[in-house]
């Protein structure tokens, strides 16, 4: 379990400083301290409501700190408490646990890396079935609820 009390009541208040989009940062562990911390970082996406996009600054700031445990970013327009397929990736791509926070739940999720694969990667090739524009379409359909 990466989180307890403090650890939630301070991604609440970050969560909640900003109801209209994703909040994200870090669980760190104080070198200094011998706790964890969570270092808030600014969301540097397009679609801030939606997604969540860290700064590479910030990444360098936050391990000077000490040790990165655990990202942490907020769902705040979801009504069910689920990782995204991007979330599960790029927990497996950065070998870091993942903490989500859905606001409108009032819950905390967590995700462990465990060898998670894509169901997007790794499909064969083949024109008209599974190509590029397949890709896409099922991405937007199962992941955001769009089809086209």
């Amino acid at each position: 379990m990466l989180t307890d009390d403090y650890i939630e009541s301070e991604i609440r208040k970050h969560a909640n400083s900003d109801l209209e989009n994703e909040c994200c940062g870090f669980v760190v562990f104080s070198e200094k301290e011998k706790v964890n911390v969570i270092f808030p970082c600014q969301n540097q996406s397009r679609h801030k409501g939606e997604h969540f996009s860290i700064c590479p600054k910030d990444y360098i700031r936050a391990s000077r700190l000490g040790e990165i445990i655990a990202v942490y970013h907020s769902h705040p327009n979801q009504a069910v408490g689920e990782f995204s397929e991007f979330d599960k990736i790029q927990s497996e791509v950065h070998e870091l646990p993942s903490i989500l926070y859905n606001i409108k739940e009032d819950k905390f999720f967590e995700y462990e890396p465990d060898g998670y694969k894509s169901s997007y990667v790794g499909r064969m090739f083949q024109i008209g079935n599974q190509d590029c524009f397949a890709l896409l379409r099922d991405y937007y359909k199962n992941e955001l609820g769009i089809n086209f």
